[in-house]
């Protein structure tokens, strides 16, 4: 993949003046799926427990220490693969994800972090505002 990615950097140094657009519009779409497949990783490294067998108490703490990002960034790539990843049951089945269609939207490149944000926000404050904890973590 990288080595694919250095092949369309240079493609945008090489192309022409018409074409660009269309190359940033591309490597938004990318990156935004790109995005999606991180919180389905994100997603398998909680229902697996690999942050506290690694050594860390939450997947959010291994994601900071691992990928150096902030303490609110971790949290909020933990919080978007609970939203929209695929979940799994007690048993094992594989259930959809809480929500779905922001969920396929990402996966298609369609929308990206910052909508997601948008979007799932405000449904994961609208019950726990009721009961006093909203953003409380």
């Amino acid at each position: 993949m990288v080595a694919c990615l250095d092949q369309w950097r240079r493609s945008i140094v090489g192309g022409d003046d018409a074409g660009l657009p269309d190359q940033v519009r591309d490597i938004e779409s990318v990156s935004r799926i790109v995005y999606s497949v991180m919180l389905d990783a994100v997603a398998e490294l909680e229902s697996r427990n690999i942050a506290v067998t690694a050594g860390f108490r939450s997947t959010k703490q291994l994601l900071a220490g691992m990928l150096q990002l902030s303490p609110a960034e971790a949290g909020t790539r933990v919080a978007h693969a609970t939203q929209l990843a695929p979940r799994r049951a007690l048993g094992g089945a594989v259930l959809p994800a809480l929500l779905p269609n922001t969920a396929a939207a990402l996966g298609a490149g369609e929308i990206g972090p910052a909508q997601v944000r948008v979007i799932s926000e405000p449904i994961g404050c609208s019950y726990t505002t009721s009961h006093g904890w909203c953003g409380a973590s």
